[in-house]
């Protein structure tokens, strides 16, 4: 049995994207994802971010509800090594604020400072 501590999120999409493509991955409501799509839009995603600057330790914010707008920016963060910062969409401002710099969250020309 392989050790799954040697691969990342992101590579257990990929493999199941290679797998089982056709597969539904996603329900969200009347939404259906296959692997297949799910994997090709966070790849879109990750390539944009990397365009934008983000890169392999950055960390970034996702601040949005539970959605599957989320779960794309979560792996696509995933595939390029960066580490998720979630703020929930519930909290209050200054709560927000704490996470934000407390994880020295950044982004292309962008830093939360105290």
């Amino acid at each position: 049995m392989e050790d799954l501590e040697s691969i990342t999120v992101g590579q257990i999409l990929e493999r199941g994207a290679a797998q089982v493509p056709d597969k539904i991955a996603v329900v969200d409501g009347k939404l259906r994802k296959t692997f297949d799509e799910l994997n090709r839009m966070t790849d879109a995603l990750a390539a944009a971010l990397a365009d934008l600057g983000l890169k392999k330790g950055d960390r970034a914010a996702i601040y949005m509800k539970n959605s599957f707008e989320f779960m794309v920016a979560f792996y696509a963060l995933q595939k390029l090594g960066a580490i998720a910062v979630w703020i929930n969409s519930m909290d209050r401002k200054n709560e927000s604020e704490f996470v934000l710099c407390d994880s020295e969250a950044r982004g292309p020309g962008f830093q939360i400072s105290n």
